[in-house]
This record gives C-alpha cells, structure tokens and sequence, in this order.
C-alpha cells in the first residue's frame, strides 16, 4: 500500500513512528521495524509512504517498508 500526507505528529525521542494525514484521516505509521526513523524531518513534510496494514489492539497502523519525502 502507498499512501500520501503530511506528517503531522512523530515519536519525540527516536522518531520511530509518525502520524500522517491525508485527505481523509490521520493514520500512525511505524518505521521500527524497516529500520529508519524521522526524528531529524520536522513536522507538517508532505510524505509518501510504503507499507502493509497492521492491527496494534483497536489502532489500524501502517508497518513502514520504504518513506520519500
């Protein structure tokens, strides 16, 4: 799955997930296991982003494989 946004919330210490809006809501994105973080890009960077769904407890997440900004 592809998706585009905007990044608009990011894990404050090591950058290992963001939330990201597109037109149609906010979805968190975990980039931990593709083995990148986003600490040093600053909110409000239009993304685009590379992953498979994933259920976390009642949260649908994006599992990151690949992120372009």
């Amino acid at each position: 799955m592809t998706l585009k946004g905007v990044m608009v919330e990011k894990c404050p210490v090591a950058g290992c997930w963001f939330r990201l809006r597109d037109n149609t809501s906010v979805i968190k994105v975990d980039t931990k296991s593709a083995g990148f973080a986003v600490v040093n890009v600053p909110l409000e960077t239009r993304m685009t982003v590379t992953g498979k769904i994933a259920a976390n407890g009642n949260e649908v997440e994006i599992e990151a494989t690949g992120v372009r900004y």
